[in-house]
């Protein structure tokens, strides 16, 4: 609602100074408020750390209670802000190195999502190299204060052979299906005489066709072989993005495969 009605957040922290406010990079829902002030004279108020909004209605206000040296002090008007519910990704993704072809690696990713947010998080990656694949499950926040965690796994395949299907099987098939139907129109339309020679002819001829094809005659295989050399080793700059419906976080980690 613009900031018409907010919930203060700050009025009872242990600090009377903000040194720096700033919105994360890769979540603009996620706002950062560090405290304290450059250490400059004796009467700087000291911080106690870096705090995160929740997902809500906020208002920042100073109050300075004042001293010897100084008169006491306030800030004109809080300033008000809305953090929408949402995620972020806080920690990795963790580089992965995989010491050869055909092994695997993983790589940790770690977020923190607004109370109350229970959309389930995946992740995906892009940018891997040629017969790698990436798996992980998926994510459920545990609230703006635990970091709840999951590995992506990446496994790279090594050089193997393969094996490929030979089209001498379609030759055969065409054989028989086209000629011996032929043959038999000649048979039909021959002398009776000739019908008994010309069927002997036909079975000679199926079995010279289905014999290849079954592998035996001395035939070539049916199968050829070829090389495949795997995933290839190298580095590579893979990125990771986490999905919660429309919401959308990316990160990246370096993979070296040896």
């Amino acid at each position: 609602n613009g900031g018409t009605t907010f919930k203060p957040v700050f009025d009872k922290e242990a600090v009377q100074s903000i040194g720096a406010i700033a919105i994360d990079p890769q979540s603009p829902k996620t706002i950062w408020v560090g405290t304290g002030e450059a250490w400059t004279r004796n009467s700087t108020s000291i911080g106690d750390g870096i705090v995160s909004f929740d997902a809500g209605n906020h208002s920042i206000s100073a109050t300075y209670a004042g001293d010897s040296s100084f008169s006491s002090s306030s800030s004109n008007a809080p300033v008000t802000f809305t953090v929408q519910p949402g995620f972020a990704l806080v920690s990795g993704p963790t580089n992965v190195r995989i010491s050869a072809p055909g092994t695997s690696g993983t790589s940790t990713v770690g977020i923190i999502a607004s109370t109350g947010f229970t959309t389930a998080i995946t992740l995906s990656c892009s940018g891997l190299p040629v017969e790698a694949t990436c798996a992980s499950t998926s994510i459920t926040g545990q609230g703006p204060t635990t970091v709840a965690s999951a590995g992506l796994t990446i496994t790279t395949v090594a050089a193997h052979t393969t094996m490929m299907r030979s089209n001498e099987r379609r030759y055969y098939a065409a054989l028989l299906g086209g000629g011996l139907p032929l043959v038999g129109i000649f048979l039909m339309a021959g002398p009776k005489r000739r019908r008994g020679g010309v069927l002997v002819g036909m079975m000679l001829l199926g079995l010279v066709a289905v014999l290849p094809s079954c592998g035996g005659g001395g035939g070539g295989s049916p199968v050829a072989h070829q090389q495949d050399p795997g995933t290839p080793a190298g580095s590579y700059v893979v990125t990771v993005t986490a999905t919660a419906g429309s919401l959308k976080q990316q990160g990246s980690f370096a993979l070296v495969i040896r």
